[in-house]
């Protein structure tokens, strides 16, 4: 088990401390309230960022596990919201580890673990809510189901549940996941498995179908055209043609460069090997794994025109194996005696630095947002229902974060007679309207219309 254990005392190391520093940003509020709001409504199966506004732009899988912890911790409770992320990762270094322990061996499952722990931009998403962190869990699931089936007299079996966890990972993003077919398939075909490619993937697919399909028809079903025209098209078809965004194709490769120095020289050490044709062959079949995840998957994302460091998730298990199969290759005599021993107090030292970083009065995380506080505050010393505030054109994310700092839920628009007045900073006066203005909240409080003087 010390091929777990280690990593996961890493992970768990560079995840905890600190961890309710920060606050509330960007997609986090947007899926802590949809999260929240689906536990507390009972809607388990719509996503909403408002009672009257349905949101369209994700499926509800990983939304409801974070919404979860935060039914259980509590609506404005940080830690509750970044739990599950940390739970996810924890996964993913488990798969990560199993996998290459099964095509290669324990000591090298260990180093991959390693690798994929201390990488940057893979440790600090769990600072976040990230749906990206449990489609990537599902996709590692059904990597190792899968290579249960391969081995099974029983493989379709394993296929199918294969494809149910791949079904999975589409309801935590769209498309994505599927491209992990592909990937198998071709694994399959270079290692000596070509039989199985075409089982697993009818059976692949079809679990996905089983365990995907029922809530892509159900939003059809109730929400028609308004559901087609941003999931299908706005999320998918609008997003590769470019119309989020224009980063160049290389922006991954540069992103993955700058964030796992130095691990790459052990990767460009592992593909000198393989081009020299000196690659263990013990090592061979993980090597084609990770070829073909990365050959595969990294053009894929590229095709989207609408880059993100986080989309990139997919690329560093299959990149912890390469380098973990350079660095098993490096023949220092005391590098390999630490490795080959199992890495020995590593975790432990891991360990007692995370505690003391713990303890210490160090920053990981920008202060809170005060103007986002304010907004609760100005509300409960004034006495203003948080119902009363209305707002004009605030963002779906907006709208999320006034609703877990107040519990409640702004006015959409001000069709109602109410008037709204621009004040530059937070105040209350008896004569003029509350507007709220931060750096990216704006927030209005109608004003009861004045009486009928007919």
């Amino acid at each position: 088990m010390r091929r777990l254990w280690v990593p996961l005392i890493l992970f768990l190391a560079v995840s905890l401390p600190h961890l309710d520093q920060g606050d509330f940003r960007r997609d986090t509020a947007l899926y802590a309230g949809v999260g929240h709001w689906m536990w507390e409504s009972g809607n388990l199966f719509s996503p909403h960022v408002h009672p009257e506004r349905p949101y369209f732009n994700k499926p509800p899988l990983a939304i409801l596990i974070h919404g979860l912890g935060m039914q259980i911790g509590g609506r404005d409770n940080l830690i509750a919201a970044r739990i599950p992320s940390i739970l996810a990762g924890c996964g993913v270094v488990v798969f990560t580890v199993l996998i290459a322990s099964r095509l290669s061996s324990a000591g090298l499952g260990l180093t991959s673990g390693i690798i994929l722990t201390l990488s940057y931009d893979f440790f600090r998403r769990i600072r976040e809510i990230s749906l990206d962190f449990w489609q990537l869990f599902f996709l590692m699931a059904a990597t190792w189901v899968t290579m249960r089936g391969v081995e099974s007299e029983r493989s379709r079996r394993w296929f199918f549940v294969a494809g149910l966890l791949l079904g999975l990972g589409l309801l935590c993003k769209p498309i994505v996941s599927l491209v992990l077919l592909p990937i198998l398939a071709v694994w399959m075909a270079i290692s000596g498995n070509k039989r199985h490619v075409l089982p697993f993937l009818v059976f692949g697919f079809f679990g996905a179908v089983v365990s995907a399909l029922p809530w892509h028809l159900h939003m059809i079903s109730t929400f028609g055209d308004s559901f087609l025209s941003v999931y299908f098209g706005d999320q998918i078809a609008d997003r590769m043609r470019g119309d989020h965004g224009s980063a160049s194709w290389t922006y991954y490769l540069t992103m993955l460069f700058n964030y796992k120095w130095p691990w790459f020289l052990a990767a460009l050490f592992t593909v000198f090997l393989a081009v020299k044709k000196r690659l263990p062959s013990q090592d061979i079949g993980l090597f084609a794994l990770g070829s073909a995840w990365i050959l595969i998957a990294l053009p894929a994302l590229s095709a989207f025109t609408d880059k993100q460091p986080n989309y990139a998730l997919p690329l560093f298990p299959p990149l912890a194996w390469i380098c973990a199969i350079g660095l098993h290759s490096i023949t220092a005599p005391r590098f390999a005696k630490w490795r080959d021993g199992g890495y020995r107090w590593l975790a432990p030292g891991a360990a007692v630095v995370a505690t003391i970083v713990a303890l210490l009065p160090i920053r990981a995380h920008r202060e809170p947002d005060s103007d986002l506080r304010e907004i609760t505050r100005t509300l409960q010393e004034n006495g203003i229902a948080a119902e009363r505030a209305a707002g004009v054109a605030m963002q779906s994310k907006e709208i999320a974060l006034f609703y877990i700092l107040t519990g409640d839920f702004p006015l959409l628009g001000l069709d109602n007679g109410y008037e709204a007045g621009i004040v530059k900073k937070r105040v209350f006066r008896d004569d003029h309207p509350v507007l709220f203005e931060g750096d990216r909240l704006i927030l209005f409080r109608p004003v009861d219309p004045a009486p009928d003087q007919g």
